[in-house]
């Protein structure tokens, strides 16, 4: 397995896209990052670390930080592939601030970090990401939307004056 650093975003982008699209969920930071770094360089003070792990070919990780923030680490393939990443991060960073991963990925990440750098770690906070796989029907509600009339009036107020006292009494 090997690190491939890239220095072009769009570049970056092109190579890894279909990887991370896989699981989109999961991988929404990592997505929009790249929409920053491609669209909205001037952000970005810095160049960002933009790297895959791979073997013949077959992308099996991506990494990306920008500095002075966490190492964003994908859903690793194999995970041989943290082995690369955190040799290859050792030779040019004395110490991360955090790596944010899926969990299997984040832990196992920090066990090879510590046994390069001796640095100790704590995991503060779970990664979590949910995504939609299907959409339920719902019945729909008999009636139209028209337009509000005189006649409506009363009931307008008195829907105001309801909705009034219910944010009152949340103080």
């Amino acid at each position: 397995m090997k690190v491939h650093r890239y220095q072009d975003a769009n570049q970056f982008y092109d190579r890894v896209k279909d990887y991370l699209l896989r699981d989109e969920a999961l991988h929404n930071v990592q997505l929009a990052l790249c929409h920053s770094l491609i669209h909205n360089p001037e952000r970005f003070d810095e160049k960002p670390l933009l790297a895959t792990v791979e073997a013949e070919g077959n992308i099996f990780a991506v990494a990306m930080r920008i500095p002075s923030r966490n190492l964003l680490l994908s859903k690793i393939q194999d995970f041989r592939a943290i082995e690369a990443i955190a040799q290859d991060l050792h030779l040019t960073e004395n110490s991360l601030p955090g790596v944010n991963a899926p969990n299997a990925e984040a832990k196992a990440f920090a066990e090879t970090w510590r046994s390069l750098t001796s640095q100790c770690y704590e995991m503060k906070m779970a990664l979590g990401a949910f995504q939609l796989k299907q959409v339920q029907k719902i019945s729909s509600s008999v009636g139209q939307l028209r337009q509000a009339t005189e006649r409506d009036r009363q009931l307008l107020i008195n829907w105001f004056e309801l909705d009034f006292r219910l944010k009152e009494s949340d103080r």
